[in-house]
């Protein structure tokens, strides 16, 4: 019996997150590095797509756990299934691990994530917000007074820095809102959490060299060499 191992997510930050798979004999032919499969996964066994990283002959676990792939998508190779190729390629020439000639080849993904901050601000005229600063003074409301008198000394504050730095709870600030002394705002912005992690995040462009040894893969590959 023949073991495939199989990577979902083509990123370089998920390379080490392969499953491995049993492979049919009606498969073992095609199962090669690179070629893009479909595999039932999870515990409700939905089909999904993946890439062959890697083949072998020994299981990783009790053979009886292990899943069979379901089929091969299609004949040829996709840009991600040139990019497995070429890695295994490299691996061959140059010795190292897979998951290292991973890293070379594969274009790091550009995820974007969503993130929302919130501004408080005054909602009243400076001098109705020194007036409930004094109010507040009066009454001993000690958290109400430091955010009033924040705000008297800065237009806006981030509703985290609110609650963390100023050490003011969020029923105090709710309670401000509510009497029509401060506002609260969203602001949505977007952010690349790969960028904040490496300073060479762009996509990646074949030399001639490169794209040499990718179109002899694909021609072995589909001469079935």
């Amino acid at each position: 019996m023949q073991y495939a191992d199989i990577i979902v997510d083509i990123s370089v930050e998920n390379l080490d997150k392969t499953y491995q798979y049993s492979i049919p004999p009606a498969l073992c032919t095609d199962a090669v590095i690179g070629v893009p499969v479909t595999i039932p996964f999870g515990n409700g066994n939905r089909s999904i797509s993946g890439f062959i990283v890697g083949v072998s002959d020994v299981p990783k676990i009790a053979p009886e756990r292990i899943k069979s792939i379901l089929g091969i998508k299609e004949k040829g190779l996709p840009i991600e299934g040139q990019m497995i190729a070429l890695a295994a390629f490299v691996k061959e020439q140059y010795g190292g691990t897979m998951n290292d000639a991973l890293k070379t080849v594969i274009p790091v993904k550009k995820s974007v994530k969503q993130i929302e901050k919130r501004i408080v601000s005054s909602a009243v005229s400076k001098e109705k917000l020194q007036d409930a600063y004094i109010e507040a003074e009066k009454k001993k409301h000690k958290a109400k007074a430091r955010l009033l008198l924040a705000l008297m000394n800065s237009e806006e504050i981030e509703f985290e820095d609110i609650v963390n730095k100023l050490n003011i709870s969020r029923t105090t600030i709710n309670s401000l809102k509510e009497s029509g002394i401060i506002q609260i705002e969203a602001e949505t912005k977007y952010r690349n959490p790969i960028a904040s992690k490496t300073t060479d995040s762009y996509r990646i462009s074949l030399n001639y060299e490169q794209q040499e040894i990718v179109s002899k893969v694909i021609k072995d590959y589909e001469e079935g060499i």
